[in-house]
This record gives structure tokens, sequence and C-alpha cells, in this order.
């Protein structure tokens, strides 16, 4: 941690004046610049760093609040870039003025608190709104429950803004809470909307009396076994009549999931966001690249 005498030396005279410096710490730079950047800044002396990085925040706060989800990727991926720059450069000041600097008026300690707590003040609000600000989560795939399309070991991002003016449509990859905890964080396909009538009958799903194919990454590691309705919901259910804030959601792996079938549809107010990209995939310790950034549909 930085100690008293780091701070004294950067405090401004009674006077008025600037008192010398012996140097910079650049260990110093860069504990202050993992904590708070901008605070950094102010120790090297660069206040106006400080300030443009303020502005900078906010100017991508404001992007992100008005971009589509794939500029939102990009966005947040060059904002992480740039951070990284942006908190390097108070470590290579700092080395430069090692030996010799003449402390300025934002060297003062109340500056360093100020910048501190806003912050942190901001890193707590980004953190409580950043489903509905920045509108992008991820989350790890753990069951085979939507194979092929996705698979254990699958990183996925998440639009969390993506139903903000579009309700959520057939065949939609959504991400919602278990209906059964409202803790279990789910990745299911849209089968049935609000005023659907859902029906299956010897695995075949029918929609508003239609029978509907299954999505071409649709699998069944059972399809010689016809469960009764009255032995499992699995291959014969229904009619149900989804409400009007209801929806019916099927795993990919029709006879593995568990789904609609065995706990009933989803409350519209459950639903978080749509699955969207795959960023990452491993099986084990082994990484597959042919799916790293796969395009979900």
């Amino acid at each position: 941690m930085i100690n008293a005498k780091d701070i004294q030396h950067t405090q401004s005279s009674p006077g008025g004046g600037n008192l010398n410096s012996a140097g910079r710490r650049w260990w110093v730079a860069a504990l202050w610049a993992l904590v708070s950047p901008p605070t950094a800044f102010l120790y090297v002396g660069l206040a106006g760093w400080a300030y443009a990085g303020y502005i900078l925040t906010g100017v991508w706060l404001v992007f992100c609040l008005t971009a589509g989800f794939e500029t939102r990727v990009y966005g947040l991926l060059a904002m992480s870039g740039l951070l990284l720059f942006y908190s390097t450069i108070p470590v290579l000041v700092a080395l430069a003025r090692k030996r010799h600097y003449r402390v300025r008026k934002c060297n003062h300690v109340r500056w360093y608190l100020t910048t501190l707590v806003i912050s942190l003040l901001g890193a707590v609000f980004m953190h409580l709104t950043h489903e509905r600000i920045i509108g992008l989560t991820s989350h790890t795939i753990a069951s085979s429950s939507m194979a092929n399309t996705l698979l254990p070991g699958d990183y996925i991002l998440i639009d969390t803004r993506a139903y903000d003016r579009d309700a959520p449509q057939h065949d939609d990859l959504v991400v919602f809470l278990s209906p059964r905890d409202h803790k279990t964080v789910m990745v299911k396909r849209v089968v049935g909307l609000p005023g659907d009538t859902v029906k299956m009958q010897y695995k075949l799903l029918y929609i508003n009396g239609k029978m509907t194919n299954p999505p071409r990454t649709a699998t069944y590691t059972d399809p010689d076994r016809i469960f009764p309705a009255e032995m499992s919901p699995r291959d014969n259910f229904g009619p149900v009549i989804l409400k009007s804030h209801e929806y019916f959601m099927l795993g990919d792996s029709r006879d593995i999931s568990r789904d609609s079938r065995f706990w009933g549809p989803v409350p519209r107010k459950m639903i978080k966001g749509q699955a969207k990209i795959v960023y990452y995939s491993r099986e084990g310790l082994v990484t597959r690249l042919e799916r790293i950034w796969l395009r979900l549909d």
C-alpha cells in the first residue's frame, strides 16, 4: 500500500508554493492504476489525463446505450484495450520522473481521495447496472440439454437488451431464470409464444394444431422409445394454452432436456436476454477452436 511518506512528498506547501520531491515511484503509480487510474495520473502530475478518463467513460456509456449488439461487443473490446493502455501511462511517466519531480496542486491528498471515491462509486454503479447500460453478460454452458447448438464448456455472450423493444420470437435462444427456484440460469429455445396452443405427440411438436419441424441442430438420443404421457411428459404432452405473459421452452437435445414439458411455461419477467455468440469453448483443457466466435441461431 501507499505509505504516509509517499503522500507527504506530494503535498503543497502552506504558503502556496511547490515543494521539490525526490521523484515519483513507479510501483506507487502502478498500485494507483490498479485501484483508480485517474488517481494514478494525479500522482504523476497529469491532471488533464484524469479528467479525460472520466469524460471518455461517460462517452462510452452513452455509446453503449445507443449501439446495437455487435457494435457494443466490439466497443467493449476496444474499451478494454484502451483502458489497459490508459492504465500503463502513469507507470511510464513515473519511470521518467523517478529522480526529479515538482509537486503540483493536484498532488494534494484531498484530490487523491476525491478521484478514488469517484472511481469506486463508478465501479459499483457499473457492477449494478451493466446488464441494462452495457447490455452484455456471459454464461457458461454446463449441460448437454442444448446439444448440438450449445455444448458443455461453451462460453456465451448474452444480449440483455435484446427484448427491450421486441418480444421473444419462435426459435429464439433465450436466457432466463428457472421458474422453479428463480436463481438457476438456463438457456432454451422458444417454441411457444403467448396465446399459442402447444402439444407434443410421439416426440412431434404441434403449435396451434400444426406440426413444426425441429431445428436442424435438434438431437434425439433415444429415438426409438416413446414414453406415454402417464409415465413422462417427454414424448407426449399437452395441449397447453399459453397465457399472455408465458413462453414455452424446449432444449434442442429433446430426449434429455428438462424444460417447459416438465416445469411449465416461463413468465416473461424471468427472461433475461438472448444468447448470441459462443466467444470461447473448451472440452476439458482442450480449446475447441472451431466454435470460437460462433454466432447462434
